[in-house]
């Protein structure tokens, strides 16, 4: 292309006219975002920054996680269909900072929001492009953008695309649509789980009613067959792990969905879930609030009136009537759904649903549902204005009082308003989220630290305190985050996952966590905290000075712990009992429970020994020991090959070998099973047969060839889809 002709000032004027969609997109995205584009990590809520996340990939690859106990978790299994996403941030931190990748990602969802639902809806150019701002800037997107949900919002993002791609296979039965519409949708789930159930269900509605209006059933069956067939193959590097793994319901129950349910305002909690809002969480700037209640009920007004006209408009269309049925309907389940867990007469059938249908615990957050509801306003309005503008258009001239405009210049002037409407309704996503955000950097401490434990050349976990899921860090004011420890430090992290909201403590599943949940709550006048942590390979003890930290003084009494640094946001005590990832041990003692355990701390190290909490196995109790000799341990030296096989540099001597990890029943030695150490970690017995010199997670083999056949399918798929398109 010549650059003299394309910056002609005519061929200029008509680039700009001709994709002046994406250009107002852009233009958006940048007036959204403002000085978050700065350098810094924007963190908010459960969005912390990616420096660890090739940690991160690394244990979702190999699935070790030290938070996937006993076997996968709900949030596990998310967390392994996310591996795909993992490694694409994991390649580009090897040429750019981890808050430019951010910056891209957050760009990424409020533009590809507008670009995908501008594809996805059939109408002409100013529909398509109101559909596409819609989309972008809701109460819905604000409010999930403040909260951190940034992979929720990714699958958002993209979810358009997805929807218009099986529409389009569906009608088209060709099989490089079913391709691309399966490609999407994989991606959708790669991004969040939860915004696939979502598309599933809207899915299944398009599918029945495509069929109830077809004459060609054996074909649409036949091209869906395949198209489940591509996406189940797509998806085996996450199923396989889910199929092979003990898996373990999160402890959701209904109690969760009330604390997490869609909240009402000065309205009703149906009008305010109907208009995007109900977020369950407090404490933001909300437009509504901000707005004169005439011009608030006027905005949503002709938001709603906009879908409305587009479905009574093209609900009998031959072409895409299906589509607005289905995406209609799916639109008012939502709604239903949304706030389901609050009002009568939905509240029965939400909990009917909740308890009978395993995937729907996934959804404890009921306004999830109304990122359906969002892309239904969208999908739909853009059909709405679309029709209203066809229909100025066709009058030649409107007069009023010897005053004349055409048809044309109205309806543009409409699409003008249009536009401007979701603007004003949720005004407060400009200028950096009305200021509700902001860039940040970690203290420099932090970075000192990282580098004071990547000099430990040994395995150990460091333990953070305050142990909170949630809190206020004096140096990103003007959000509360999840605690970012485990997101900055590329050493093994434990920290505090409770919950402590609506009279819910905790709701995790991980022993680590109990065990030290336990501990905080008999500390007492203790003085062997150190002892008690070796259990579990704690060699660090980091005290963030945020919150409460103040009452963990008792840090300071501990005759085994040791101040090795302190700054200004950070006091670091180092573990003297010594620690280890793997040791040997004659000794396997009974504890009924965890206090024996504190009275055993009194008498000898702990980590010296291997403990039996039910009567199995263990030979004597730990109520009659009162020393452990020298002889009847062993720290044992290995070498790590991988982190699912460690090499023993000798066969173990001892009865039993101690595997200081979270207790996983995948680990293997000598293909002997594990049983839980004091409840928490691994603990094996060393049988008179055994010749191998290897701990092993057998478990691993199995997702290999799930990823492998994921891997083999995405490369045939595109080199197809490649061929087709040349074609």
């Amino acid at each position: 292309m010549n650059l003299t002709k394309v910056l002609n000032s005519r061929n200029l004027f008509a680039i700009i006219a001709e994709n002046y969609p994406l250009l107002l997109f852009f233009i958006l995205s940048l007036l959204i975002m403002d000085g978050l584009l700065l350098p810094g990590n924007v963190l908010s809520l459960d969005m912390s920054g990616l420096e660890s996340t090739n940690t991160r990939l690394q244990d979702t690859f190999y699935g070790i996680n030290e938070h996937w106990n006993n076997g996968f978790t709900v949030s596990a299994v998310f967390e392994v269909a996310k591996l795909p996403l993992y490694l694409v941030i994991s390649f580009f931190l090897l040429i750019l900072p981890a808050w430019v990748i951010q910056k891209a990602i957050l760009i990424a969802i409020l533009f590809g929001s507008a670009v995908s639902a501008y594809l996805a809806c059939p109408a002409d150019k100013p529909g398509k492009t109101f559909a596409g701002v819609l989309y972008m800037i809701n109460p819905f997107l604000y409010i999930r953008f403040l909260a951190g949900h940034w992979m929720f919002l990714l699958a958002y993002a993209i979810a358009p695309l997805a929807v218009m791609s099986y529409f389009r296979f569906l009608d088209s039965k060709k099989t490089v649509h079913v391709i691309e519409s399966a490609f999407l949708t994989f991606l959708v789930a790669v991004f969040e789980i939860r915004v696939f159930l979502l598309l599933l269900f809207l899915f299944l509605l398009f599918f029945f009613l495509k069929v109830y209006a077809s004459r060609d059933c054996k074909k649409l069956l036949s091209v869906s067959a395949v198209f489940t067939l591509v996406f189940m193959l797509l998806n085996l590097f996450w199923l396989v792990p889910l199929a092979t793994s003990n898996f373990v319901p999160e402890v959701v129950s209904l109690a969760d969905t009330m604390l997490f349910a869609t909240k009402h305002s000065t309205f009703n909690v149906l009008f305010n879930a109907a208009a995007l809002h109900g977020f369950w969480r407090g404490g933001y700037l909300l437009p509504y609030k901000m707005l004169h209640t005439w011009l608030f009920f006027g905005l949503f007004a002709v938001i709603l009136y906009l879908a409305v006209n587009g479905f009574v408009h093209y609900y009998r269309n031959e072409k895409i009537g299906v589509r607005v049925k289905a995406v209609a309907i799916a639109g008012i389940a939502a709604l239903v759904l949304a706030v389901g867990s609050t009002a009568e007469p939905f509240k029965s059938l939400f909990s009917f649903l909740f308890e009978n249908i395993f995937f729907f615990r996934g959804f404890r957050e009921p306004h999830k549902f109304l990122a359906l509801l969002a892309f239904a306003y969208s999908f739909l309005g853009g059909l709405g204005l679309n029709a209203l503008q066809r229909q100025l258009r066709e009058v030649r001239a409107f007069r009023f009082k010897g005053f004349s405009l055409s048809g044309n210049k109205i309806a543009l002037v409409l699409g003008i308003f249009a536009l401007l409407v979701p603007m004003v309704y949720t005004f407060t996503m400009f200028n950096g989220f009305w200021g509700q955000l902001e860039g940040v950097n970690y203290p420099k401490d932090y970075y000192a630290l990282e580098k004071f434990l990547n000099e430990d050349p040994n395995e150990f976990n460091t333990l953070f305190f305050p142990w909170h899921m949630y809190m206020d860090f004096k140096w990103n004011p003007k959000q509360r985050i999840a605690a970012p420890f485990a997101s900055f430090f590329s050493k093994p992290v434990i920290q505090g996952d409770t919950l402590e909201s609506g009279g819910i403590y905790s709701q995790s599943t991980n022993p680590t966590s109990k065990y030290i949940e336990f501990l905080l709550a008999n500390k007492g006048n203790r003085t062997n905290f150190g002892n008690l942590l070796s259990v579990i390979n704690v060699k660090y003890v980091v005290l963030a000075k945020e919150a409460d930290y103040r009452s963990y003084s008792f840090l300071y009494n501990q005759t085994d712990l040791e101040l090795v640094k302190e700054s200004s946001n950070l006091i670091v005590f180092k573990n003297k009992v010594k620690t280890a990832k793997l040791y040997a041990s004659n000794e396997l003692l009974e504890i009924n429970d965890w206090k024996e355990l504190l009275e055993l701390s009194k008498q000898t190290p702990l980590n010296t020994l291997a403990f039996e909490l039910n009567k199995t196995k263990a030979e004597k109790s730990a109520l009659n020991a009162t020393f452990v000799t020298e002889n009847a341990f062993k720290y044992l030296k290995y070498v790590k090959k991988s982190p699912t096989e460690l090499q023993l540099n000798e066969i173990p001597t001892k009865k039993y070998v101690v595997f200081t990890s979270n207790y996983a029943e995948n680990w293997r030695l000598d293909g002997e099973k594990p049983f839980k150490n004091a409840g928490v970690t691994n603990a094996f017995e060393v049988k008179n047969s055994i010749n191998g010199l290897k701990i092993t997670n057998e478990g691993f083999n199995y997702y290999l060839i799930g990823y492998g056949i994921s891997f083999i399918t995405l490369i045939i798929l595109g080199v197809y889809w490649w061929r087709e398109r040349k074609k």
